[in-house]
């Protein structure tokens, strides 16, 4: 005759996990049943209605009585799967799931007029492109600025191939220290928000890998470094996308994949919604009318940076910086491609 599986009338799952903890335990395997499901029994006495159920179960999981059975004991899952998970739950519980953000909100910008600036990469900017840039914010009379990742390129800290000579962080920070005061001094009043891109993270990488110690130290904070409080600058980090009226912001390294050869339809793909990007440093424009007539619209944009690198000398980059203002029916955006220094 089968011999059918332990199982009391309630929790018989949780019952056999805990005899089970008791023998995989080497101070527990070699001793007698009896004796072990006494001491199961004193410990555990909510737990089960007597004693003898607690031999049962360990007679059970045994498989045998007696030394031998006691000397061959071992865990064996796939003699539990041929039982329905009836007779053997509940299981333990599944271990506690952790979130890699406490709260996914997007960061929103609530200014009526606002300049975009991305990918200017300084030291390693191109002067005439980003003073365009500037001036067209001015023009416009923004009442923000942002700056869309990569605003510093953090090339000493990359982990790239790169000559040596030219690695000289200390300099890197001073240049971009004085393109944040050029740049307060030009929007004296306006907010001022900085989301960290790709080239920022290099910093915080190099520090996770090479200098963790130093991690938890407020003054080698990213934000500390480039005195922050100081220029009034707000700080978007972990990734976190911003929120201008019906447009969501995003420096484009956020996603899993790359953008293609057509980077604002790309990124409308992954977002779904009205979107602008950069990080490809590319200028284009998408948009998508649903079945109800509604358009959705995708911007991506071109750079600020030297379009000339050592390790991309010839590629598809461009210029530009956009404008975006408030609307009633939603937020108009201009994309401004700038080339030799002017607005095209």
């Amino acid at each position: 005759m089968k011999k059918k599986p332990f199982r009391n009338k309630k929790g018989g799952g949780v019952k056999l996990n805990l005899c089970r903890e008791y023998l995989d335990q080497k101070q527990y395997r070699s001793l007698p049943t009896q004796t072990l499901a006494g001491l199961i029994y004193e410990k555990n006495k909510a737990l089960f209605t007597n004693k003898e159920a607690v031999r049962s179960a360990l007679k059970f999981l045994r498989g045998a009585s007696g030394k031998a059975g006691r000397e061959k004991y071992k865990e064996d899952v796939a003699k539990y799967e041929k039982y329905s998970p009836k007779d053997l739950a509940p299981y333990a519980e599944m271990p506690r799931a952790k979130k890699h953000f406490k709260d996914w909100k997007p960061y929103e910008i609530t200014c009526e007029k606002m300049l975009i600036l991305s990918d200017a990469h300084i030291p390693y900017h191109d002067a005439e492109a980003l003073e365009a840039a500037l001036a067209i914010g001015e023009d416009a009379e923004v009442d923000c600025v942002l700056l869309n990742g990569d605003w510093a390129d953090c090339f000493s800290v990359s982990f790239w191939e790169k000559d040596p000579s030219k690695r000289d962080f200390g300099q890197e920070i001073e240049d971009v220290l004085q393109s944040l005061e050029h740049l307060r001094g030009r929007f004296p009043d306006q907010q001022i928000v900085w989301k960290l891109g790709n080239h920022e993270e290099r910093y915080i990488r190099y520090m996770t890998m090479k200098a963790p110690e130093l991690l938890g130290v407020p003054k080698f904070k990213f934000e500390n470094i480039f005195e922050f409080d100081q220029f009034g600058i707000d700080l978007v980090d972990g990734k976190m996308p911003i929120q201008f009226q019906d447009y969501t912001i995003v420096h484009g390294h956020e996603f899993w994949g790359g953008g293609g050869v057509f980077p604002a339809k790309s990124f409308f793909q992954k977002t779904k919604v009205n979107t602008i990007s950069a990080h490809l440093h590319r200028s284009t424009f998408y948009s998508e009318k649903d079945v109800h007539g509604g358009v959705k619209r995708s911007y991506s944009m071109g750079c600020l940076a030297d379009l000339k690198t050592d390790y991309s000398p010839m590629n598809p980059w461009d210029h530009s910086c956009i404008v975006i203002e408030r609307g009633k029916k939603g937020a108009k955006v201009t994309n401004h491609v700038i080339e030799d220094g002017e607005i095209v």
